[in-house]
């Protein structure tokens, strides 16, 4: 299952719960790197970790080494 085909797009505008909920949802869902890898495969399955709030004021993304 790929997450850029799964479901309308998000509204950037209506940042509501729902909306968060479903975004977390593709997220965690999302298999683009085993479905379509660039480069060598991974040698297991896409783990995404993320804590989400919509209260939250600030981001943090990152990419652990390894």
């Amino acid at each position: 299952m790929s997450c850029r085909s799964e479901g309308a797009p998000l509204n950037a505008a209506a940042p509501d719960v729902e909306t968060l909920d479903i975004l977390t949802a593709r997220i965690r869902a999302c298999h683009i790197c085993i479905d379509n890898p660039k480069g060598r495969p991974l040698p297991h399955a896409p783990r995404p970790v993320l804590r989400v709030s919509n209260s939250a004021r600030l981001a943090i993304a990152g990419q652990a080494p390894g």
